[in-house]
């Protein structure tokens, strides 16, 4: 069996969403054999500095990242809970740079209840990045779920064309009833 690492990992800075500290987590690691690990809190970096550090001190690659709230439309009251999940994972250390920008400027410039992203800032920043769909919080998921194939190959098609080889499919599996249609 191939070495597992998964990229969609939240810790106790994703608040209500994650129950492991930075120190459990690296504790697993080490019990499991874990080579690399990632991070990817609710729309913050504030474990990733944590993260590197706990990594680099244990010989464990640590694989920097984020799950942003995402929108494509203006934020108001009438649409506040349009907003999806993406995630961005750096590459390198423009990709890591490229995603403090991100995090600055949905936490500066477009925050609304949540720290958000959009279609524009996505493209602005996109180099050294890879992207996956998320979870079924994702816009994909969201309109597969709704029934608008449409939409969601509009957004598979948005996220291809920026990140074109850099973009993946996230599957994962909740055991719940709307992913028994999907």
């Amino acid at each position: 069996m191939k070495p597992f690492i998964d990229l969609h990992v939240h810790s106790t800075y994703s608040q209500l969403d994650g129950l492991m500290t930075i120190k459990q987590y690296i504790e697993f690691a080490k019990e499991k054999g874990l080579k690399a690990l990632s991070l990817t809190d609710h729309g913050s970096m504030s474990g990733a500095i944590s993260l590197y550090s706990a990594c680099v001190d244990n010989g464990i690659k640590p694989i920097i990242a984020s799950e942003f709230y995402y929108t494509d439309k203006n934020i108001s009251e009438e649409n506040i809970r349009e907003m999806f999940h993406i995630i961005l994972i750096a590459k390198n250390n423009n990709g890591y740079k490229n995603l403090c920008k991100l995090t600055t400027y949905a936490n500066m410039e477009n925050f609304f209840y949540k720290p958000r992203i959009d279609k524009e800032s996505i493209t602005k920043y996109s180099s050294d990045l890879i992207c996956t769909s998320a979870c079924i919080g994702s816009s994909i998921s969201q309109a597969v779920i709704e029934g608008n194939l449409e939409k969601a190959e509009e957004e598979l098609l948005f996220f291809y064309n920026v990140f074109k080889d850099d973009f993946y499919i996230e599957l994962q599996n909740h055991f719940i009833p709307e992913e028994e249609t999907c």
